[in-house]
């Protein structure tokens, strides 16, 4: 194991309190060590659960890798203040990564670092990257298309997402009754089902497919049909991930086999479940999965 990772804990709220001693014992693995606590208001106190206790000014005057954003309620405020202080987006972190089962800051770290783009063909990836505090550098994100049309752009994939979307239709989302955009892509047809215009769906794909790290790629897809899952397992792509139904019999390292849940009525439900920390999340561990690992919590 290397040297420790030297942390600054931004926040004295619920958030703190129920993660003291997670982080006292990942102390004390030598994985990490606080070097500061600090909050936008702090009590006067020298120290904090025997961690130095700072003014926000003074974060820049301290050794820190990370700083870990310790309230979720107020995330997106936090990071433009500490960001404000001229310390780098890709430095500060959010709290909720302590509670993925599994975690390991070596693990962790080496994911963040390695700038990895997940190509879903659902919400998937923009999941995973929200659980895990990761950047989302891709343009499938917030979109979905069929697993047949994802798999068909993956040949000369550089080459077919520059091309321009070009409009088809507008469509009504059954769940959220948004009215969305539908493009095509080559021979994909795309849908921007949280996007209500063109134009905002083209700006955040452009905006999105420069970020896409060309030489890190991680494919996901879910689906039910077995043309597809034998497409999928010939993909040269190392590291990839296709979610089929529990029972659906076809055995490859990289096929995962989910099983619907009380209060899921539909398979997607299942496989974004699984993407998160939330309910019903339980089946996979997703720091594993992404590094081309598979790993069932559940036998």
């Amino acid at each position: 194991m290397g040297k420790p990772y030297k942390l600054i804990l931004w926040g004295l709220g619920k958030e703190y309190n129920s993660h003291v001693m997670c982080l006292k014992h990942q102390e004390s693995l030598n994985e990490i060590r606080i070097n500061a606590v600090t909050a936008n208001e702090i009590p006067h106190y020298s120290r904090i659960d025997g961690w130095p206790l700072i003014e926000k000014e003074k974060i820049k005057r301290t050794a820190f890798d990370y700083i870990l954003v310790m309230n979720e309620a107020y995330q997106d405020e936090i990071v433009t203040d500490i960001m404000k202080l001229g310390i780098e987006r890709k430095r500060i972190l959010p709290c909720r990564i302590l509670d993925i089962p599994y975690f390991t800051w070596s693990r962790y770290i080496r994911l963040l670092e390695s700038e990895i783009s997940i190509l879903s063909n659902n919400c998937w990836g923009g999941i995973v990257c929200r659980t895990l505090g990761m950047e989302c550098r891709s343009p499938f994100k917030n979109l979905a298309l069929s697993a047949k049309d994802l798999l068909e752009l993956l040949p000369n994939l550089q080459e077919n997402v520059m091309e321009k979307p070009e409009f088809v239709e507008f469509r009504k989302e059954v769940h959220s009754g948004i009215r969305y955009p539908v493009m095509r892509l080559k021979n994909a047809y795309i849908h921007f089902n949280h996007d209500t215009s063109v134009e905002e769906a083209l700006e955040k794909w452009n905006r999105r497919l420069k970020k896409i790290n060309y030489n890190n790629l991680f494919v996901e897809i879910y689906t039910e049909d077995r043309d597809v899952v034998e497409h999928f397992i010939s993909l040269e792509t190392k590291k990839k991930a296709c979610f089929v139904p529990r029972g659906f019999g076809i055995k490859d390292p990289n096929v995962y086999e989910l099983e619907m849940l009380p209060g899921q009525k539909e398979f997607w439900e299942v496989v974004n479940s699984n993407a998160s920390n939330g309910a019903n999340s339980y089946l996979l561990d997703i720091i594993s999965l992404l590094a081309g690992e598979k790993k069932y919590r559940v036998d």
